[in-house]
């Protein structure tokens, strides 16, 4: 009968100080990325506005589109978070590693699609570049939403690495 050993990677790898602060820092990217103005546009010189990734949630529930409010509102708001905290999770508390290898696994299927929200927006851009009565541009809230989710995604490779390092230890 063999024994599950239940660990932290933390614990594990107590100097790896480089996955707390990249998770640290992709969380106030986040939190920045999804507040601060992600598109600016301007029709003409009478109407410009300034969206942020919030801003578009809330717009899209109010003008009655609530499957693409809440589409947006998963993939580009709960979605991240909760990836951030399962990660969090995966290096600070001891886990079986099956439960840690399982969560990976789908983190890493589902960080696939994080960068669609980017994607979204700079398809946005191109196509009102091309129409001349629209313009917009990329703000600062976009730039700092996709590096949280690069950070993310770069925390998720290396906690998957030193899970593999870990767990491929403590095989039979």
């Amino acid at each position: 009968m063999s024994v599950t050993v239940r660990t932290s990677l933390h614990s594990r790898f107590p100097r790896r100080l480089d996955i707390p602060v990249l998770l640290a820092a992709s969380v106030g990217l986040l939190i920045a990325g999804l507040v601060l103005p992600t598109m600016h546009t301007e029709k003409l010189i009478f109407w410009e506005d300034t969206y942020s990734i919030i801003d578009g949630v809330i717009a899209l529930f109010r003008e009655s589109h609530f499957v693409l409010g809440a589409l947006l509102f998963f993939f580009s708001m709960v979605f991240p978070v909760i990836k951030l905290v399962a990660l969090g999770l995966l290096w600070f508390v001891p886990v079986r590693p099956e439960t840690r290898g399982t969560a990976l696994k789908w983190l890493l299927i589902l960080g696939k699609w994080s960068m669609l929200d980017v994607f979204v927006v700079a398809v946005l851009i191109v196509i009102t570049q091309l129409g001349g009565a629209i313009e917009a541009e990329a703000r600062i809230g976009i730039y700092l939403f996709a590096a949280a989710i690069v950070g993310s995604l770069i925390a998720s490779q290396s906690i998957q690495h030193l899970a593999k390092k870990v767990d491929g230890d403590a095989a039979p």
